[in-house]
């Protein structure tokens, strides 16, 4: 019986909405839509054209293609359903089509009892909320209002930063029902009507829609103005996602008005610019005014010149660029994500049993939600967390679009793969869930079968497997990470004869070998108290005078040698010439060539585990080697296989990264042109992998890190189809896989040569990140300048040319 930590967090569903921006009649339709659906307010639209117009600019030197625009946003909201705002939208986003929906498939008409509809939309939440609280009279009334235009393009200008309700008669009574529940006034859409709703606070229908919902931001920015065009429908969609994911951080101004608001823009400003609370170092926080993609870089200057900037020095900070939504950029330990939205939150200990019946798991939902209406209503998300046993996988390809793996139990509902979780849309009658586990090794060969792709366990993997699981995981391979240790050990399995050693001797050697002195003892006792020796006894034999080895159950009055096969007394006088109390090698640790290249490998799967993967910065999942045939018949093999994942304390985590890795030892050329070839090849089936060779000894020769070099550059560049690195190398050595102060690369590299050191010095803490980790390897190893260094003297020959 086995324990697994099991999270559910219920949310609303999140809809992308996917528009020609150009398209003012949907994007208006859009701003009403969500204004009446549970958390509309999150929802993301996204753009999608046929030509990229002059005017987009992602704060890239190379203009993206309208599919690069689509699926950048795409990575990084991760949408649980995409609608449609006219038919072929979301032609080139890879979506399941049973998750590709009409505008019209949203809202429920008056008179129409569908089930079919997706979301949830206010009417229930209308209902509860005037049960709970809004049918109590207040001495002071609440502040709720709806916010009108004069004109249509107006109207669409409201709709966007407060809401708005449908006009079509079958959703009229949305407007009716909050009208009536909240008792909300009308207010026009003017000036100093507008810097009222700010002071005063007053509540709209777009913020009443996402009531119960907690919003946490992972996201760095400071409080902002965003000056926009409200006559260009691609402002107010810039300004509606920046709000979806910095949500309070952002105050619209129109530039029409900001002659009127320019009072306010300069009190906002002052008021912001101020110390970072608890900031011993008195750092400020810089508020600034950030123009849209319509206002030219000239104009936002004159603009900002006369309207917004202040007599106050470091105050004044002008922001020309729209921010650059990207998943993938993700340097350090921290990047821009969505924010996390919570509703509700369970978290509990599960027992269950492997390759059993899966574990069951209450399903969450909301208060108000109607449990008669249908599916798709709102999501649960998964996490999974094993506290203790390292063989049960957490982590899971992210994979949001069309995913095959994991599979829903006997399947059922959808269940998505994404950055916060395993992502389910429960039945709204259900009361449960079901999760399957698996343990890491089942995962990966799960997800490779569904990717075509066969995968057996190695020779070599067997036994770093083997070794893993008989130091009792990955706190247990630390005993091994010592040159000196390592090397004893397979200098006794290399002994052509019996291969022991003297029981004083070999714990003296292991004490001597370890280098942490907190684990002086416990390096000998993990080899001996788990089994890597078996304590016995090495009797000559008194006929022949061969020394035979007897296990201590096998020792008896009377013992059989192995050599002559005669029978000769246990030596009870002269047992100083004739006996000697041994530890014997066994299971894996008894195979010559440094197990098989089991040593390495396993020290390099608990590196990534508990060196640079120490909570809560990554996750991993993991399995020893393995071969993998491919549909062609190609067959090739990885010394381990990984997915390393990098986590966020909010829970949006980075996509998980698929690692294979070639495991060597101490040969002076241990990295061959067949090794460089395979792993190669790896990348080229599975683009943007992360390449690892792991070596046990701390100098490469001039011929590895020639080729390694090669590589390293080749991976650098950009697949054309993706759009990604072809491959991410990474070399690690003795000094990386012998770490042992307090689990820290950066303590290793200050004990290294003077290149670890500078390095240590400038990365630090960033080490923990895999793409850091990558690039400072490849800089003291092979020799190679740093990324950005080199990507700038590549682009400085491409402007030359």
């Amino acid at each position: 019986m086995k324990t697994i930590n099991i999270k559910n967090r219920l949310r609303p569903i999140r809809f992308a909405f996917l528009v020609r921006p150009s398209d003012k009649k949907n994007v208006a339709e859009i701003f009403r839509v969500n204004t009446c659906l549970w958390g509309g307010l999150y929802n993301p639209i996204i753009p999608v054209f046929r030509r990229t117009p002059t005017w987009w600019s992602n704060n890239s030197f190379k203009r993206e293609s309208p599919s690069e625009i689509l699926n950048r946003y795409l990575d990084f909201f991760e949408p649980d359903i995409l609608v449609e705002c006219e038919e072929g939208l979301a032609r080139e986003s890879g979506f399941d089509h049973r998750r590709v929906i009409k505008l019209d498939d949203l809202l429920v008409g008056e008179d129409n009892k569908s089930w079919s509809k997706f979301g949830l939309d206010v009417y229930d939440l209308y209902n509860e909320l005037y049960d709970q609280e809004y049918k109590f009279k207040l001495k002071t009334p609440h502040n709720i209002a709806i916010v009108k235009g004069s004109s249509a393009a107006q109207d669409m200008f409201a709709a966007c930063l407060f809401g708005g309700f449908p006009t079509e008669k079958p959703y009229a009574y949305y407007q009716k029902v909050f009208e009536s529940v909240f008792d909300a006034k009308t207010i026009k859409l003017e000036p100093k009507n507008f810097e009222k709703i700010y002071r005063e606070g007053i509540t709209s229908p777009l913020r009443m829609a996402n009531k119960y919902i907690k919003c946490y931001s992972g996201n760095h920015m400071p409080p902002s103005l965003f000056i926009f065009d409200s006559t260009k429908p691609y402002d107010l969609l810039d300004y509606w996602n920046l709000r979806a994911v910095y949500d309070n951080q952002v105050i619209p101004i129109p530039k029409h008005w900001l002659a009127e608001l320019s009072s306010y823009c300069k009190e906002f400003i002052l008021k912001n610019y101020r110390p970072i609370p608890d900031n011993s170092f008195g750092t400020m926080i810089h508020p600034k005014a950030m123009f849209s993609r319509s206002i030219s870089n000239e104009e936002s200057r004159i603009l900002f010149t006369k309207y917004i900037k202040v007599e106050k020095q470091g105050a004044n900070c002008i922001q020309n660029w729209y921010p650059n939504f990207d998943a993938k950029a993700y340097k350090g330990v921290s990047r821009d994500q969505r924010p996390l939205l919570t509703v509700d939150e369970k978290e509990a200990e599960y027992s269950f049993v492997l390759n059993d019946n899966p574990v069951k798991i209450d399903s969450l939902k909301p208060s108000f939600g109607n449990v008669h209406r249908g599916n798709c209503k709102w999501v649960n998300v998964i996490k999974l967390r094993s506290w203790i046993d390292h063989s049960i996988n957490t982590v899971f390809p992210i994979n949001f679009r069309n995913p095959k793996y994991p599979k829903s139990y006997m399947g059922g509902d959808l269940l998505l793969p994404t950055s916060e979780g395993i992502t389910l849309f429960p039945k709204a009658i259900s009361s449960t869930e079901y999760v399957e586990i698996k343990t890491c090794s089942d995962a990966i060969s799960a997800w490779f079968k569904s990717q075509d792709i066969t995968t057996v366990q190695s020779d070599a993997g067997r036994s770093t497997q083997q070794i893993i699981d008989t130091l009792g995981g990955f706190w247990g391979v630390r005993a091994l990470a010592s040159k000196k240790i390592i090397e004893e050990l397979n200098k006794i399995a290399m002994k052509p004869a019996a291969k022991t050693e003297n029981v004083m001797s070999f714990k003296n050697k292991i004490i001597a070998g370890t280098t942490n002195k907190r684990w002086k003892n416990s390096s000998f006792d993990k080899l001996v108290n788990n089994g890597a020796v078996e304590l016995g006894a090495e009797i000559k034999c008194t006929d022949c005078g061969h020394p035979s080895w007897f296990e201590l159950p096998k020792l008896d009055h009377r013992l059989k040698c192995d050599l002559c096969m005669r029978l000769f007394d246990f030596p009870k006088v002269d047992t100083k010439n004739h006996l000697t109390w041994a530890y014997r090698l066994i299971g894996p640790f008894s195979q010559p060539n440094y197990a098989k290249g089991g040593y390495s490998a396993s020290l390099s799967i608990r590196f990534f585990s508990e060196v640079v993967g120490e909570a809560p910065f990554s996750e991993m999942s993991w399995s020893a080697g393995r071969e993998l045939t491919y549909s062609d018949g190609k067959i090739i093999e990885a010394d381990y296989i990984l997915w390393l994942q990098q986590t966020s304390p909010l829970g949006n985590n980075s996509q998980a990264r698929l690692v294979f890795g070639e495991a060597k030892s101490f040969a002076k050329e241990a990295v061959g042109v067949k090794d460089i070839s395979a792993m190669k090849e790896l990348a080229q089936r599975h683009p943007g992998a992360i390449l690892v060779f792991s070596l046990l000894k701390t100098n490469l020769s001039k011929a590895e890190t020639s080729r390694l070099a090669k590589l390293a550059l080749w991976g650098r560049e950009i697949d054309k189809n993706t759009g990604d690195h072809k491959a991410t190398v990474i070399v690690l050595t003795g000094t990386e896989l012998f770490s042992m102060s307090d689990l820290c690369l950066a303590d290793a590299w200050k004990n290294g040569t003077a290149k670890h050191k500078e390095l240590e010095v400038q990365y630090s803490y960033q080490l923990k990140d895999i793409d850091v980790l990558a690039d400072a390897t490849q800089q003291i190893y092979l020799e190679l300048p740093s990324y950005g260094d080199w990507w700038h003297e590549k682009f400085t020959k491409k402007m030359k040319k």
